[in-house]
């Protein structure tokens, strides 16, 4: 299909469009073609009837990049028990769309990141969440077509590249340092090498929730665009800062006991935090790409009661 995009452009999706797909792939036509609210940065989402999402990437050869990766990872993470919706289909020869798309089951139209709900309602999610990814962590071997891919970026800085740039002064700047070393003289050395998500923001986590409802369930992780290798610790550190004990909770149930690990996802999720401070505002965004989202959250859970090991992790 030859069809001129502006770069990061989604292309139009007619039901004429969305009948091909259908028929190309041994798909149900749809009733309906619903635009859904942009939740990421890659793709546009259309709900394609009630069972079924239609991803469609932006006009970028790195977004292409990285759905390709998608499909290739996403029936792997499934084989090992990991919760995330099953890709139908995927298309990236551009005839029947100018770029790449790829079809999933529907399992649920709530993203966590979008319900605004209290984190004693999301606890049990979070938790769920750990589990899944200790699953990622130990089930993905480093053969076969998914060991060329890249290593998982990490976001990170420290506090004096935000005292250098002009964001706080030197007095700041020692504070966040003093904590950094605490957490790293607690954190072990342990660093092994594990294919990660790489981007566990709520955006990515789909849940079951009703209004009146206590607590939300966990339904399954999505976005694996940005997955590859890389530090566990690192990985489990993009959720918000006051998720992270029942992240870390839910890891340890299922990959046993690492008394540091705490400590490591701390750390990594502080310099996370200092590197997000330095963007730019970005309107419409999710949590994790506004730049004092995490800043803001760091503070709340320095401010809350924590219990045991946690509380010696927060800022004194």
């Amino acid at each position: 299909m030859n069809v001129a995009l502006e770069r990061y452009a989604v292309p139009i999706v007619s039901e004429e469009t969305v009948r091909l797909i259908a028929s190309r792939f041994d798909l149900p036509f749809p009733l309906s073609v619903e635009r859904l609210p942009d939740i990421g940065i890659n793709n546009a989402i259309f709900a394609l009837g009630e069972n079924l999402i239609l991803r469609v990437a932006r006009n970028d050869s790195e977004i292409f990049a990285s759905v390709r990766k998608e499909a290739l990872v996403v029936p792997l993470v499934r084989q090992i028990g990991v919760c995330t919706p099953e890709l139908l289909a995927f298309d990236d020869t551009l005839e029947l769309l100018p770029t790449p798309f790829g079809v999933f089951d529907r399992a649920v139209r709530q993203t966590l990141g979008l319900l605004d709900l209290p984190l004693r309602a999301t606890a049990d999610v979070w938790r769920e969440v750990g589990r899944n990814v200790a699953r990622l962590h130990a089930g993905i071997d480093d053969k076969g077509p998914i060991a060329a891919l890249p290593v998982a970026s990490v976001e990170s800085a420290n506090p004096e590249d935000l005292d250098n740039a002009g964001y706080f002064t030197r007095a700041e700047a020692n504070w966040f340092a003093t904590w950094l070393e605490r957490l790293d003289n607690l954190s072990g050395s342990s660093q092994a090498r594990r294919f990660v998500h790489a981007d566990l923001q709520a955006t990515n986590v789909i849940v079951s929730y009703q209004p009146g409802d206590g607590a939300a369930s966990f339904v399954a992780l999505l976005d694996w665009g940005a997955s590859g290798w890389g530090d566990a610790a690192a990985d489990l550190a993009g959720v918000p800062t006051r998720a992270l004990p029942y992240v870390v909770d839910g890891y340890n149930e299922v990959a046993g006991m690492d008394d540091c690990l705490a400590a490591r996802v701390m750390a990594c999720h502080v310099r996370a935090t200092l590197a997000s401070a330095m963007r730019r505002p970005k309107p419409g965004q999710s949590w994790a790409e506004r730049p004092l989202s995490r800043l803001i959250d760091l503070f709340r859970f320095g401010l809350e009661q924590q219990a045991g090991a946690w509380r010696l992790l927060a800022p004194m």
